[in-house]
């Protein structure tokens, strides 16, 4: 198995068993449709946004105030996700 699809692997798990049933939809739907995508720093992105405990994601995806590390294209890609489902 090649590093990509490990890393697509676990984004795929973590993405979709988070223990916070708002996260486990959005978070789910949001790998679903990009993980295939997505290049390995893309990914990588995700998998470290994927290990922010529950609350803080949720807190920084629907009221912002994300550190900016998290500020870049995936985590804003992410918001815009959320937005749409929302809508």
């Amino acid at each position: 198995m090649s590093d990509l699809a490990k890393l697509q692997k676990e984004v795929r798990y973590r993405g979709q068993r988070r223990g916070m049933k708002e996260l486990d939809i959005t978070l789910g739907q949001f790998v679903d449709q990009n993980v295939e995508v997505m290049d390995e720093a893309a990914l990588s992105q995700l998998r470290d946004i994927l290990l922010v405990p529950e609350q803080n994601l949720w807190t920084w995806l629907t009221e912002g105030g994300e550190p900016s590390e998290f500020n870049n294209d995936v985590f804003q890609k992410l918001k815009q996700s959320l937005k749409s489902q929302q809508a």
